[in-house]
């Protein structure tokens, strides 16, 4: 009887260890989501975040928004809403940074995503009303021995279809654990 009591409650540790979510911002599926590029990090840290800009501030074309992600029409919710699209734009790099000494920033997952904020239907026609970002995840490492305070970081990013544009980031360390 213990034993079968020891094998239930290891089996029962191990099932629910395994449903554990990884901590947001330790990996490219779970960046941490910041609007404005600002984000703070503890020095010798990497972690991951995404930042959302309209899609047309890297001039992202509507043909080229419409090319990588259409509008599904039959994709819609009980309401007969269109629901949002998105759709992976894995051309679109890094090519050159412009980085704090020993910091390291990699552009690792950008995609197109169609948010649609209404449908309207009559006999004839159905109309989407949507807005089109892009969603851009880095994956950023700051120095071991990198002092508090506030570092500015630039990337030039190019793509495919003349999608290029600067994006600029701001990390914070608030306090240096790792310093002596």
């Amino acid at each position: 009887m213990e034993l079968f009591k020891l094998i239930a409650l290891s089996s029962l540790a191990l099932s629910l260890s395994s449903c554990v979510p990884a901590i947001l911002g330790t990996d490219a599926s779970r960046p941490i989501p910041t609007s404005s590029g600002e984000f703070s990090i503890h020095n010798g840290e990497t972690q991951f975040i995404s930042v959302e800009y309209s899609a047309s501030y890297l001039n992202f074309s509507r043909a080229l928004v419409d090319s990588i992600a259409p509008v599904d029409f039959k994709n819609a919710n009980a309401l007969n809403q269109v629901r949002s699209i998105e759709g992976d734009v894995s051309w679109l790099r890094q090519k050159s940074a412009n980085l704090p000494k020993d910091w390291d920033v990699q552009l690792v997952r950008s995609k197109i995503i169609r948010k649609t904020s209404r449908t309207e239907e009559d006999a004839r026609y159905t109309t989407v009303y949507f807005n089109d970002y892009i969603n851009l995840t880095f994956k950023i490492t700051s120095p071991a021995n990198e002092y508090p305070g506030i570092y500015r970081m630039s990337l030039d990013l190019v793509g495919n279809s003349g999608v290029s544009g600067t994006v600029d980031l701001v990390g914070k360390i608030a306090y240096a654990p790792n310093k002596a």
